[in-house]
Formats: C-alpha cells, structure tokens, sequence
C-alpha cells in the first residue's frame, strides 16, 4: 500500500494539488496522507467529511483543480455527500479520494462496501478507480476543469486496477469541444449594438475564468452580474449596477435598471445562476460556452454558443462602448437602494458597510445563505471575484464556517470576513477549531435573530409551525469561547468599533455574536429581493 500511496502522491502533486483535507482511515488513505506531507503538502484534518470537501472546493473556486479531500469507504464516502454537492452548484473542481475495494474483491467482503459512483453520480462531474497507470486519474483532472468545472472522484484501492473506465456524467459536462462564432452571428450582435441607444451588460461567473482579463467597469454602460460572478466588475464602478437573481421586487435591477435598457448582451447567463431565470423587456442575447439549454428561461432572441468567443470580445465591447449611458440612472437608483438598506442602524447592512470601511480593502467576505445573505451580497463591494465567496447558488446552508477556513488556509495573506446565521452555524461550528490552531486571519459574524428568519419571511400570511422556524438558545459564542477563538456578544452598536480595532491587534481568529430584533430583521429585504 506505501508504494501505491507514494505513486498516487507523486502525481497528485504534479497535477497541481496543494492543499489536503479529510479524515483518514488506517488503510491506505492514511498512507497518502503521510507521502502528501512528506512531499510538502500540508494535510489538514476536518471535523466531519463534508467540511473537507468543502475546504478543498474553497480553494479551487477559480475552476482549477488544487485540493483533494480524503475519507474511507462507506460512510465516510456518504459523509463527503453534502459538499460534493455543493461544489457541484458552485462550479468547483475540488477533487474527492476515498478507500475503496478493487474490482477484483469478492462481494462476501462486505464490510463498509457501498456503490459509490451510484450514491454520487447525479452530481459529480467524473468518477474514476486508480489504474497502474494512472490515466484516470490525468483525464478526471482534465475533465474537471472543462466548462462547467466541478466536482471529481477516485477510488483507491490496496491493488491497482488493470483496465478502467471513466464514468463521465454527460449532465454535467455542457462545454463545447469545438464551435466558433460566425462571421454572421458576430454580424448580428453589430447590428443589434448598431440600432440599440441603451445597451446593458450581465455577467455570469464564466467570465471570471474566461474573460477576466475585461475591464468591465470602463465600457460606459450598466454592467450587472449573477451572484456567481460577484466582483467581475469592480463593485466600486459608477456602472456596476447590481445583482441579478431572479427575485425581483420594487428594488431589484432587474425591474430599476434592465428595464430602462433597450439591448441586454449577457456572457455567460446560465439558469444555474439564478434563484429562477425571467425574461427581459429588451432584446436580449446571450453569448456563453456551454450547450444552449444553460441558458433556457431568460427568452434570449440569440444565443450563441462558442468556445472561441474571446476572439470576438474586444470587437463586441467597443461597439457597446461607443453607446455610452446610464450613469445618472445608476446614481438615483442607487441612492434609492443605500435608504432602504441604511433605515435602521442595527441591522446587517449597517454593520457589514462599518466592517468594510474597517478591514483592509483585500479582505475576502463569505457568506452564507439566509437574509443576511441577501443584504450582505448587494452592500459588500468586491473589488474581484477573489473578494467574494458565497454559497450563489445552491444556497447551502453551513457552508460558510468551513469555506472561509479552505480559503485562509489557500490566501495566508489575506483576511476573512464569514458571515453565518442562525441555521448556518450549527453543521460544522467545530471545524473554527482549525482555525485557532492555525491561527487564521477570521472574524466569524454570526448574526442572529433567534431562527430561519428567511423561511418565516417566505411563509407570510399562513399559519406556520412556530417550532419549525424558531431556534430555542440559538447563542454559541461561549461554545466557540471554550474551542480557544476569542468571542463576544453585542446587542447594539456601541462596542463594534472597539472590537475591530482589537482584532487588528491579534493574530489569529475571532468570533462575535449579533442578536437583531427578529421583526426589524424580517423585514429589510421587503423591497430588495
């Protein structure tokens, strides 16, 4: 098993992992994580499976494959579960590892013995058992990070397979292995540009791993994104004009900005970038490299899938920008905006900006999903996709904790700022243990108002179960006290600042505890989303 374990060591490293998380059983995973140290890549034991998998995806949020998770067979491959899915949401290309038996075992070996391609296959983007070769290993790597990246597994076992079959999910693999863009659609798009007086731009996070290279900001038109793509332009712009979601209320974008528009050219505008996908009064067209059924739901006039748009990006952008508008309609709505968020000065979207204006510009915010989610994602200005991290699409409750620690632990240079509500806490609270060992540069927010304040917002106006919405002692601050992170709770705003300012002394993570008023609190999103 060691020589198996320093082989697989080997060309792990050379497929450009660098960050290991998971728990280990006795057999041969334990034996790779001992060749991975030994080869300068640091092995970080999580709390539970799930959280591993989720450090790793964190750390290959930019569609590249550079951390692994390690777990047993069974039930530690069932524990995997929850973050496999979520990477798959997100896009994340982490690489999953877990013990296995070989092909050649007898079924009465029955200890821990479970499909594992079957538990997973609806949302893993490949699967493969480790060959002498290793060639499943190279075309998973390779597969992983094709339009749309996610999630990659192999099983390993005490003996090497001698032929292996690569289980591609063809669901999960959209990307185009070759389409150009016509002379005639490129012909299209200028004359629709041509005949347009208020063009629009949206952005989905295909851009941020295609087209990053684009000054957004700079075109002169309104550039909005999906929550995926957050920071693909910078939020500070006069023309970054918000998120799309789907969710559209008497503020949202969708309905004061993309109204007023009489073209909408979207790069990369997926159904699976939204909470549900509607249509536009303006002509739309969607340009993306993925199979055209991503971007049903939005009635696009035109859409075109090409994996050699890139060619054609300068061309299309300085047509859009000799069509310059909506400077002064950014600025009003805007303004509209900042006095429904900033009404009462105890509630998230206060506190976040105060945080912002007080951490470094580099910090990374992650949130996870709730209210506070909502609010957080339109006040927190990232300055690139590198600057946010959430859970935009699945919505996956938990997720923050151990994200943010994926992410410290990938950007030691970096501070983190993790926002978590009421439900979000409670999966994986353990794992802040590794950040006070590792003493990572986190401040926990937890923000409170005593239970799933997004479902009972969602349930307005019929009779719901009180003990399904309300969480009863929902405070944690002196549990994560006693793990060794310095905690406190507030109620109002008087001490925040002081806190901040000690954190700027420490060297290492801290935890604060704020409780809102759960009516002020149900309502902030009324008109937002």
């Amino acid at each position: 098993m060691k020589e198996i374990a320093d082989r697989l060591a080997e060309e792990l490293v050379k497929h450009g992992i660098r960050y290991v998380f998971g728990l280990t059983g006795s057999g041969i995973s334990l034996d790779l994580v001992t060749s991975l140290e030994d080869r300068g890549v640091r092995f970080c034991p999580a709390a539970h499976e799930a959280a591993a998998v989720l450090m790793a995806g964190a750390c290959c949020r930019d569609g590249k494959v550079s951390a692994a998770a390690i777990g047993i067979k069974g039930p530690g491959f069932a524990n995997f579960i929850p973050g496999i899915l979520s990477n798959y949401y997100e896009a994340r290309p982490a690489l999953t590892i877990s013990e296995a038996y070989s092909s050649e075992s007898p079924r009465f070996y029955a200890h821990k013995r479970i499909d594992h391609f079957s538990m997973c296959s609806a949302f893993i983007k490949g699967y493969s058992k480790l060959d002498k070769h290793f060639k499943g290993l190279d075309q998973l790597n390779k597969l992983a990070t094709q339009e749309v990246p996610g999630p990659i597994h192999i099983d390993i076992a005490s003996k090497l397979e001698e032929n292996i079959s690569i289980h591609i999910n063809p669901l999960n693999s959209a990307g185009l292995n070759s389409s150009m863009m016509g002379d005639e659609q490129s012909e299209q798009i200028i004359q629709a540009i041509k005949h347009s007086a208020k063009p629009a731009i949206i952005l989905g996070s295909m851009v941020s791993r295609h087209f990053n290279f684009v000054r957004w900001g700079e075109i002169g038109v309104p550039v909005l994104t999906t929550a995926a793509a957050k920071g693909c332009i910078d939020e500070n712009s006069a023309f970054y004009g918000g998120l799309v979601t789907g969710e559209i209320k008497k503020l949202s974008p969708e309905n004061a900005i993309l109204k007023e528009a009489d073209l909408i050219i979207a790069f990369g505008l997926r159904n699976t970038e939204v909470i549900r996908p509607s249509s536009f009064d303006a002509k739309v067209i969607i340009i993306d490299n993925v199979e055209p059924e991503f971007n049903d739901g939005f009635r696009a006039d035109l859409i075109i899938s090409s994996n050699a748009a890139e060619k054609y990006i300068d061309m299309i952008l300085s047509k859009i920008a000799s069509k310059p508008w909506g400077d002064d309609l950014l600025r009003t709505y805007w303004r509209e905006v900042d006095r429904e968020l900033y009404k009462e000065e105890w509630l998230p979207a206060q506190i976040l900006k105060d945080i912002q204006a007080h951490l470094s510009s580099d910090t990374i915010l992650v949130l996870d999903t709730g209210l506070f989610c909502a609010i957080g994602e339109i006040v927190w200005k990232a300055k690139s996709p590198l600057h946010f991290c959430g859970s935009s699409n699945g919505r996956f409750m938990g997720t923050s904790i151990p994200t943010a620690i994926g992410l410290a632990l990938s950007n030691l240079e970096m501070k983190i700022l993790c926002v978590v509500g009421d439900g979000g806490v409670r999966p994986y609270l353990a794992e802040i243990k590794l950040a006070v060992e590792h003493k990572l540069p986190i401040l926990f927010i937890y923000m409170s108002d005593g239970g799933y304040g997004s479902v009972k917002q969602a349930a307005t106006n019929r009779k719901i179960s009180e003990t399904a919405v309300e969480i009863t002692n929902s405070s944690w601050y002196r549990c994560v006290e006693a793990m060794g992170c310095e905690s406190v709770q507030l109620k109002k705003k008087k001490g925040l600042e002081h806190i901040l300012q000690v954190m700027d002394r420490k060297n290492g993570p801290m935890f604060i505890e704020i409780i809102f008023d759960p009516e002020s609190y149900a309502s902030m999103t009324m008109n937002l989303r």
